[in-house]
């Protein structure tokens, strides 16, 4: 085969990457719920015709890695009956799936009567019926209360709507407006897919571009082999936990194993917990996402986002644990785990990439639902997520209010939410003296604190309550999550962190995100960014002397070099020896 030009191969990834995003924005303006117009939970991607991913848009690492499973159950339930015109959808956690609000969109694209790749659009759904509304609940322990099954279908056959799957979705949800418009923004966005592909044909020749595609996939490939190669070879374990599984306050465990050789990657999960009995386990595929997403994030930023970066990548878990459950396991709340499954393996390649690697984000973001009636007797559901921090970096400190590398979710504006909703937010900003102390300190705590204007029933889905986010190479853990309801009141109650409850009109719930891990020493922290912190209010002066050793003289606000010379002297003497 000729060698590609590597300018042509540049033009080639840009126009791609191009009609993607294009992909991505067509849905955010036209879709209806609030996941899709304030979360941003929604992803896009392109596929060759042998299914290989060829780009993605600027969405949900967690969703991509796991859309060729999704692309094989069509492949399987339809074989040659695909045609031009067709709209394939599917969420069964066990037929392609991750979870049931994740509904994938697929569209084939045909040049003349060759089927020359697919344009694919998975969204999450404000609602899927089961047995709560939003069809999250972390306490269900069986997919059948998880809401509508769909296994590959057809929405449209040869472009003729199946008016009978409509129905049947529309009998089965409770916010049937918002779910038909997210379904109706993702087939335009299909189309924008569709009709960038097609152009690229044209312009090129369908043969110029089919080997194209293969050389960007070849090339993204060389450049996680040279990833792999920075990488000192050998095996490589850690260990994180999610505090429980939403119904029998047990702790469930993940361990990971990297094993690194000159050209290959595995990562194997042997002993972790076995198939948890609420909603938090993750289907395989879904976790080999999760892992795919942690790998690409070691990649250049310039590499093309294509399935050639996960060719050297094996993942491996035992079926019936629950980072691979076997039916018909709840799988409703494996958000929560995909992002431990991230904080694992981000703590073995710490060991592999010792200057690379962050302290732990917040654990990922928080997940709340409240579902009842406004003030005008209509039904409503409101989606949510807090997200938080990220982890102390090798020259950085963490980020605040903003969620970890592999979800790619936003904050509700508060306006937005006090407008559609019947609920007021009371507080909503950062807290001092959280997040994990280190040379480079980790992100602080956010607080959120909701009261509620009506009756409604609360779902929450946090974690990190128990087992705080890790710091590395010398760095402090981060600080815990929090759930508090009626806070500051004589009735005040500390609430778990996974629940389904009803709440009453005046109720507050308050909740307060994990702070992430600090790297590196915190006594080696520059003494004039200790100063900048307690002037910003994200320190205290007591934190700052207890913690760092930075000596603050309050009334001049400038830092005592001398008082901060003898007391890190002492903090460094109480350290214990390392041997």
């Amino acid at each position: 085969m000729a060698e590609i030009d590597p300018i042509a191969l540049e033009l080639m990834n840009n126009s791609l990457s191009s009609t993607t995003d294009e992909m991505m924005i067509t849905t955010h303006r036209t879709g209806y719920s609030g996941s899709i117009k304030y979360l941003i939970d929604f992803s896009a991607a392109l596929f060759n015709a042998r299914g290989e991913m060829i780009a993605q848009g600027v969405g949900m690492p967690h969703h991509l890695g796991a859309m060729p499973g999704a692309f094989e159950a069509i492949v399987r339930k339809f074989g040659d009956d695909i045609h031009p015109g067709d709209l394939i959808a599917l969420n069964d956690p066990y037929d392609g799936g991750t979870h049931l609000p994740d509904i994938y969109v697929f569209k084939p694209i045909f040049f003349g009567l060759e089927r020359v790749g697919s344009a694919v659009l998975m969204a999450h759904h404000i609602d899927v019926g089961g047995r709560t509304p939003g069809s999250m609940a972390a306490d269900n322990t069986s997919i059948h209360q998880e809401g509508l099954r769909l296994p590959p279908l057809k929405l449209h056959d040869r472009g003729v709507p199946n008016q009978a799957v409509f129905d049947i979705i529309g009998k089965n949800v409770r916010a049937p407006d918002k779910v038909f418009g997210d379904l109706r923004a993702q087939a335009a966005a299909c189309a924008i897919g569709e009709r960038g592909v097609l152009a690229l044909v044209h312009r090129y020749g369908l043969e110029t571009v089919q080997r194209t595609w293969d050389a960007l996939l070849d090339y993204t490939d060389r450049m996680m082999q040279g990833v792999i190669r920075e990488m000192t070879g050998g095996a490589y374990t850690f260990e994180d936990f999610v505090d429980d599984d939403g119904m029998t306050g047990e702790p469930v465990r993940i361990a990971v194993r990297l094993v690194v050789t000159e050209d290959s990657l595995a990562v194997d999960f042997t002993g972790s917990s076995p198939q948890a009995k609420g909603a938090i386990n993750s289907t395989f595929s879904y976790t080999v996402s999760c892992v795919q997403s942690v790998l690409r994030c070691l990649l250049p930023p310039e590499t093309p986002n294509n399935a050639g970066a996960f060719r050297r990548i094996k993942v491996t878990a035992p079926e019936g644990s629950f980072l691979n459950p076997k039916y018909p396991a709840a799988v409703a709340a494996r958000g929560v785990t995909g992002c431990r499954v991230d904080d694992a393996l981000f703590g073995a390649l710490s060991k592999a990439l010792p200057h690379r690697i962050p302290a732990a984000n917040d654990g990922g973001n928080t997940s709340m639902r409240m579902a009842g009636l406004d003030e005008n007797g209509r039904q409503y559901i409101l989606m949510e997520v807090v997200c938080g921090s990220r982890g102390g970096r090798p020259n950085k400190d963490g980020i605040e209010g903003i969620n970890n590398p592999n979800q790619n979710l936003s904050n509700t504006p508060v306006e937005a939410l006090e407008a559609d909703f019947p609920v007021r937010v009371n507080q909503y900003g950062f807290v001092p003296d959280t997040g994990g102390a280190g040379q480079y300190r980790g992100g602080m705590s956010l607080v959120r604190e909701w009261e509620y204007l009506t009756d409604a029933m609360l779902q929450v889905r946090a974690d990190r309550c128990r087992f705080v986010p890790w710091g590395t190479q010398g760095g402090r853990p981060g600080t815990p999550s929090e759930n508090l309801l009626n806070a500051g009141s004589a009735d005040v109650q500390r609430l778990p962190s996974k629940f389904v409850r009803d709440v009453h009109k005046g109720d507050r719930f308050r909740h307060v995100s994990p702070g992430a891990g600090g790297y590196g020493d915190p006594l080696e922290r520059d003494v004039h960014g200790v100063l900048e912190d307690v002037l910003d209010e994200k320190l205290s002066l007591d934190y700052a002397r207890r913690v760092y050793g930075v000596v603050v003289d309050p009334t001049t606000e400038k830092v005592d070099l001398e008082a901060t010379r003898l007391e890190r002297q002492r903090l460094r003497a109480r350290q214990p020896s390392i041997n």
